[in-house]
């Protein structure tokens, strides 16, 4: 819990932040419907509650680019927004290396390009101000060099390798330039629906408003802000989608605003339409549970619980139904019928965290088998015989301790006879393994592994293994 909480913290953050952009918007609740889209993505979610330092990286870019804008539109004091702006990048720069500098300041310097206003720059990063923001970083660095006892080693293997060249040479995750193309929008899902009200409106407001209009430039703001970032990440050879996630909180907030418009004129001109596409929607999603209890549509393999899932979604259609009607006490129709949109999607998905996940998790992972394995070999190694990254993952996070990886089967074997208690396996191997007579099943094979310890015996031809 302790490891997590700092990407819970960086989380409120996040939402926080883009609450007080959205404040810039004219319409008022577009702050509180990006967050909530923010909120509800998993993405963002699910590494909201994990000990990685991809949200802690999403807050201090997300609170830079807040910063700035407050200094370029001159919102309140500028020493504050300055002091800031750069504390979020030096905060960042130390929590995440140079891409917490590449990414805000991309989104920046495309900004003032498009408001033919570079010469502003100055006014925000100068070269005196960046080694101030990198100063935490080179001092961080050189204790820990010194410490090290190798400064050179240290700085050649941890700095120059591990940072530099997993940019630059590509030595991880290797993927092509179209990587977050064709990753993006299935992450972003369900409000990559939103991208195409989203274009439309992004258009109008560029090309139509006048060129004073603080929503054209916060619009020009946050598109910069994720297309200069996303050919940055796209440019890297490396790549993750987990290093695409500072780009989410400022697409919730063009969804949020491009929804809000939609959903309005949509009541203006049609709102009777309007009415009858919430209440199809409604009968859709309580069909969908109907279905879902009574077992005509069948269940994902192994997940048990559906029908719990299936009278949570019909409650949830009933509820997603109601809600337009209780905020046109607060808001316009509009906004009052995409914000039931935004509370049943968050109600589902939700639903599906609490009741379905967990029981598609446990269907499809390997924890039981992790556990099974750490029980076998007490305190313990255990060997591990397979090429999949997930049961590696899953091993080393629900067994724990010390997991020795083996290329061959033969050497898992040599473990085993060496007095390795517990050994992994793929299950393709497991044949080959048990004609050795040297092994013994230790538990039912789970998703493709197989758990196998020592017998009394030793192998009949331990070279059958390779």
């Amino acid at each position: 819990m302790a490891a997590r909480l700092p990407s819970l913290l960086a989380a409120l953050g996040t939402l926080a932040a883009v609450l007080a952009l959205g404040r810039s918007f004219p319409r008022r609740f577009a702050g509180l419907a990006g967050a909530s889209i923010l909120l509800s993505s998993p993405q963002f979610a699910n590494l909201a509650t994990s000990a990685r330092l991809d949200s802690l990286l999403t807050f201090f870019t997300t609170a830079a680019l807040l910063c700035f804008w407050r200094l370029d539109r001159g919102i309140g004091r500028p020493r504050p927004s300055r002091i800031g702006f750069h504390l979020a990048l030096a905060l960042g720069l130390l929590t995440k290396g140079p891409v917490a500098l590449a990414l805000p300041l991309a989104g920046i310097v495309a900004y003032l390009a498009v408001e033919r206003r570079t010469a502003d720059l100055r006014r925000v990063v100068s070269l005196r101000s960046l080694g101030l923001v990198c100063t935490p970083l080179v001092l961080w660095t050189g204790l820990a060099a010194a410490a090290s006892g190798d400064p050179l080693a240290y700085l050649r293997v941890g700095v120059w390798e591990n940072v530099v060249g997993r940019s630059l040479q590509g030595s991880h995750h290797l993927e092509t330039p179209l990587f977050y193309l064709r990753k993006l929008p299935e992450s972003f899902l369900p409000y990559t629906l939103l991208w195409i009200p989203a274009a439309f409106v992004g258009w109008r407001v560029v090309t139509t408003e006048p060129a004073d209009s603080e929503r054209r430039r916060l619009w020009i703001l946050l598109l910069c802000a994720v297309f200069a970032p996303l050919l940055v990440l796209s440019a890297s050879t490396g790549k993750r989608l987990v290093y695409a996630l500072p780009l989410y909180p400022v697409a919730s907030l063009l969804c949020a605003d491009a929804g809000l418009e939609a959903f309005a004129r949509l009541s203006r001109r049609h709102a009777g339409w309007g009415t009858a596409i919430t209440g199809a929607c409604a009968a859709l999603l309580a069909l969908a549970g109907a279905l879902l209890v009574t077992g005509i549509l069948p269940p994902p393999r192994g997940v048990t619980g559906i029908e719990r899932f299936g009278l949570g979604v019909i409650a949830v259609a009933g509820l997603g139904a109601l809600v337009p009607a209780a905020l046109r006490r607060v808001c316009e129709p509009g906004g009052a019928r995409f914000g039931g949109l935004l509370v049943t999607m968050g109600m589902l998905e939700l639903l599906a965290a609490v009741q379905l996940l967990p029981a598609y998790r446990a269907a499809k992972g390997h924890r039981l088998l992790a556990l099974a394995a750490r029980s076998a070999a007490g305190d313990g190694a255990i060997g591990l015989v397979s090429r999949s990254k997930q049961l590696r993952s899953e091993l080393g996070y629900y067994a724990g301790g010390e997991i020795l990886l083996f290329d061959q089967p033969g050497e898992g074997l040599r473990f085993l006879t060496k007095g390795g208690r517990a050994l992994v396996v793929s299950e393709s191997i497991l044949p080959r393994l048990e004609e050795t007579g040297a092994v013994r099943p230790l538990a039912r094979p789970q998703n493709g592994a197989a758990l196998v310890g020592p017998v009394a015996a030793g192998p009949r031809d331990p070279e059958a293994s390779r």
